[in-house]
């Protein structure tokens, strides 16, 4: 600290305003003084219960004195009656100087608060000096106002309360005062000597175990409001646990951030500006901290092991606005952090942060409360969708992490997303918004640079372990485009995941992999060839469909109907199908559809293969009559008319000449052939058509055109072999396909 300017400011002249010396308070006479009677004593019957109780026994005492009732002498009444008035007059001057005991404690009371109001009136007058070491003197001067009315005994807890707030407010307020850094108060050195002596007296109190060790003032439960501040000092928070609510919205920070081995209460930094980051938790000094949003005004940040728990089950990340073009990309990494909520039915008798230790403190910040309600793990969402600011490249990274699901809802903003060697309870989703056709460096302007950007992806998923959840595809990848867009390949990689059954879910770490082999299966990502942003996943370790801990599932942009129709689905997305042979009029709809569909492929150039395969199918199962020709419709509601989704035939006949071909057939057992597949719209429908057959049949045959990538796919997932080859009348190669029902595990 630079010294005191006394030209500038006269030194003080009394003991008053010197830190470490208390100032004098009201006079006390150490000498014994009466207590405050009873309350159950305090009545007005009580001196009349008194003299009555001194009569009976003395007057009883004199009738039977010598061993024979008699009435007492004039003597022995005179003397009870005595004995009555003494306990009378005792009883009666007892009560009166209880009055006086409880009128000397309001007086000496009142005579405290205002001595507490005239010290903090002087200690105002001292924080408004332009000498920075008066105002240090009196912040000292502040916090020990504070301890010394912790334990009054002559104010009730309102009244400390208050006086507590007061203090409080001061006290944030100076150190806004001192972030404006104005240089007839001092240098910057010595604005941020004050904000830090300042943080360290709020920080000593706001700590549970410091209040319970020590005469120190309790504020572990209070609001913190250091809003709208500028810090000159850095902020570095460690061993604390507490209660209190730090709201940093709309300050600045010119110093990184530091919470380490922490339980900290709810921290609120909307809109804060963190210049040189933040860093929270460190490997071995865990951190527990309850917040509402992640800060985004954040040229890095790092919180490692780190507990946050949010009011909401969906904690909601949004990029970092562009401030400044020349500004660095912004990092956000996670490592090793756990995300819970909590939404406690009783909050308005819960408390939020803690329950009672054996010690009797409620400062221990648990994972569980004492109402019903438990922590359950949070969502995370990345979204830019309510805003249209400009954003500037945004990074996020998530390592070894624990999370309930995660979802990427972006329009057309810079992002970065890593997702490594997580634990996903109920999957991830991407949503992508964007109908840009620039190149990839024009639509990524701040990324780094990459010569190949398929090789350096935006978006990275590997190692992580996800919930095999049958009725739900962990991983489910949409574009919401129009339909006239061709969308370039999204820089998305998906590597070495994998997949474990609900059941045993909890019990695999990243940490157990090796140990438990067979409770893990390796989740496959293969990106078609067919579409862009087309892909497929499926259990690479179950040899058998019976093995599977799901089935395969096919997500990505679905451009044209076809690509939802044959996409794999699981059961449960499965669009309500009904399935019938087809009359004389559905023949003909499907010619007509054949000739519709002839026309589209003309229109889209991506498709064109694809569309003219499933109308060469449809005019051929139009021609059969003999009641092999099936079609798929939808199922009809009130707001939906039914629609032809697709068709197909099933027989025992073969379509084509397999006997003059050399093929590779796995059984010579009757069969059923199912072929002319068409499934040309709706959600599964070729999972629906092939389930349909599987039905009838234990073993099927069907042989497809080999350019018909999406019907081939189709058949593979669903269990086809191939047989062979073959040519057809047309000259078109196709290839043959069986399939052979799997026993019953239970026959």
């Amino acid at each position: 600290m630079v010294p005191a300017d006394d030209a500038q400011e006269p030194e003080p002249t009394t003991p008053q305003i010197t830190a470490g010396n208390k100032p004098p308070t009201a006079s006390s006479d150490s000498s014994a003084r009466l207590t405050t009677m009873p309350a159950w004593l305090m009545h007005w019957w009580t001196p009349l219960a008194i003299a009555e109780g001194l009569l009976r026994w003395p007057l009883l005492l004199a009738i039977f004195w010598g061993g024979q009732p008699h009435w007492p002498s004039s003597g022995a009444m005179k003397l009870c009656v005595t004995i009555v008035g003494a306990g009378l007059a005792f009883s009666a001057w007892q009560q009166r100087s209880h009055d006086n005991v409880v009128k000397e404690k309001q007086e000496q009371a009142t005579i405290e608060r205002d001595d507490y109001w005239k010290r903090r009136e002087h200690i105002f007058h001292l924080l408004d000096s332009k000498n920075p070491g008066l105002r240090l003197g009196a912040v000292a001067l502040l916090a020990e106002l504070a301890d010394s009315t912790q334990h009054s005994k002559l104010l009730n807890d309102t009244e400390i309360r208050q006086l507590h707030q007061h203090i409080i407010n001061t006290l944030c307020l100076q150190i806004r005062h001192e972030g404006l850094n104005l240089d007839t108060e001092g240098n910057e050195q010595e604005h941020a000597e004050i904000q830090r002596v300042i943080l360290d007296a709020i920080l000593t109190r706001i700590n549970c175990d410091n209040t319970n060790k020590s005469e120190a003032a309790d504020w572990s439960k209070v609001h913190i409001r250091l809003t709208d501040t500028h810090f000159l000092t850095p902020i570095r928070i460690q061993n604390i646990t507490t209660h209190a609510t730090i709201d940093l919205s709309n300050s600045n920070l010119e110093h990184k951030l530091r919470i380490y081995d922490s339980k900290m209460g709810h921290i609120m930094w909307v809109n804060t500006n963190f210049k040189n980051g933040a860093e929270i938790g460190q490997h071995d000094k865990p951190v527990t901290i309850q917040i509402d949003e992640i800060p985004r005004n954040i040229s890095r940040g790092l919180f490692q092991n780190t507990t946050f728990i949010t009011r909401e089950p969906i904690l909601t990340i949004r990029p970092t606005p562009e401030r400044e073009k020349c500004a660095p990309s912004h990092t956000t990494e996670f490592r090793e952090c756990i995300f819970l909520n909590r939404n406690c039915p009783y909050q308005s008798e819960c408390d939020y942060h803690a329950h009672n230790i054996a010690n009797g403190s409620n400062c221990q910040v648990a994972t569980q409360c004492n109402c019903p309600t438990t922590y359950s793990e949070s969502s995370i969402t990345i979204t830019d969708i309510a805003y249209r600011e400009q954003n500037r490249f945004s990074e996020y990274i998530f390592y070894k992490c624990q999370l309930n699901s995660v979802k990427l809802d972006l329009t057309h903003t810079e992002i970065g997303f890593t997702l490594e060697e997580c634990r996903i309870r109920n999957g991830l989703k991407f949503v992508f918004n964007n109908n840009d056709q620039r190149a990839y460096h024009a639509r990524y302007p701040h990324a780094p640079l990459r010569e190949h950007p398929q090789d350096t992806p935006n978006f990275i998923v590997q190692g992580n372990i996800f919930n095999a959840q049958q009725n739900e595809p962990p991983i489910t990848i949409s574009f919401k485009t129009p339909l006239n867009i061709e969308l370039p390949s999204i820089p998305i990689n998906f590597d070495n995941n994998y997949i474990v059954k609900p059941e045993a879910f909890d019990e695999i770490t990243q940490t157990r992999l090796a140990e438990t082999p067979k409770k893990i299966h390796q989740l496959q990502c293969i990106q078609q060839n067919q579409g862009a942003n087309y892909f497929h996943f499926e259990d690479a370790d179950a040899k058998e469909s019976k093995d599977r801990y799901i089935e395969p599932w096919d997500t990505g942009t679905y451009r044209a109907p076809i690509l939802s129709a044959s996409a794999c689905t699981l059961p449960s997305q499965m669009q309500p199908t009904h399935i019938q042979q087809a009359s004389d009029h559905d023949l003909e709809l499907l010619r007509q559809n054949a000739a519709t569909m002839r026309d589209v492929a003309d229109a889209i150039p991506l498709y064109t293969d694809t569309l003219n395969n499933f109308a060469d199918e449809q005019d051929a199962a139009s021609s059969f009559k003999n009641g092999s020709c099936y079609i798929v419709t939808s199922v009809e509601t009130t707001s939906n008319p039914i629609l032809i989704l697709g068709s197909f035939t099933l027989s025992s006949t073969p379509v084509r000449h397999y006997a003059d071909t050399k093929l590779s057939w796995r059984s010579s057992s009757h069969f059923l052939v199912i072929s002319n597949i068409a499934p040309i719209n709706g959600r599964g429908t070729a999972r629906a058509i092939l389930d349909y057959a599987s039905e009838h049949a234990d073993y099927l045959r069907s042989d497809v055109n080999a350019s018909n990538i999406l019907l081939r796919h189709a058949l593979e997932v669903f269990g086809f072999k191939e047989c062979g080859t073959f040519t057809a009348d047309d000259g078109s190669t196709r290839i043959a396909y069986d399939w052979i029902k799997e026993p019953d595990p239970q026959d």
